[in-house]
C-alpha cells in the first residue's frame, strides 16, 4: 500500500492562457514558417512601442494533417505558457477525405483553429504576387514562384 507523506503531494500547477498569445503550427517546415514569420515580424515592428504585447510562436511540424494536430497537443503540454490562440495550418493535398475531416474535427474538439490551403501552401504566396484565375496544379506553382 502506498503511503502519502504530508507535504509531498505533487500538485499540478494550473496554467492560465497568456493573453494575445499565438502558436501557429504548420505542416511544412519552411515555406509556411517563413510566411507566418513575416507576419510576426510585421506585428512586432508595428507594436514594439505599444503597451499591448504579442507572444507568437511558429513551429514547422513537417507531418501530414492529423499528425500536425496530434503533435500540437503533445508539444503544447510541455510549453511553459498556455497559448490563448492555437492554429494548425496544413494543405488539403491528396489525403483521403476522412483523414482531412478527422483532423479538422479533432482540432475543433481540442479548441484549435484550423487553416488549410487547397492544393498547397505555395499557392498563397503566388496569389500575393500574381493575379490568376486559372487552375494550377501544385507541380506548376514552384516554377511560377521561381523556387
Amino acid at each position: 500500500m502506498a503511503r502519502h507523506l504530508p507535504g509531498k503531494k505533487k500538485k499540478r500547477e494550473k496554467r492560465l492562457p497568456e493573453p494575445s498569445s499565438f502558436l501557429i503550427a504548420t505542416e511544412g517546415k519552411s515555406t509556411e514558417v517563413n510566411y507566418f514569420k513575416g507576419f510576426k515580424d510585421e506585428i512586432n515592428a508595428r507594436f514594439k512601442n505599444s503597451i499591448q504585447s504579442y507572444e507568437i510562436e511558429i513551429k514547422g511540424i513537417g507531418k501530414e494533417t492529423l499528425r500536425v494536430i496530434e503533435d500540437i497537443e503533445e508539444y503544447s503540454r510541455k510549453l511553459p505558457i498556455l497559448y490563448e490562440n492555437i492554429w494548425a495550418v496544413f494543405d488539403k493535398d491528396d489525403f483521403p477525405q476522412d483523414d482531412f475531416d478527422n483532423a479538422i474535427n479533432k482540432a475543433g474538439e481540442m479548441g484549435m483553429e484550423v487553416a488549410w490551403s487547397n492544393q498547397c501552401f505555395e499557392l498563397w504566396y503566388l496569389l500575393h504576387f500574381s493575379y490568376s484565375q486559372s487552375a494550377l496544379h501544385r507541380d506548376d506553382i514552384s516554377e511560377k514562384l521561381d523556387f
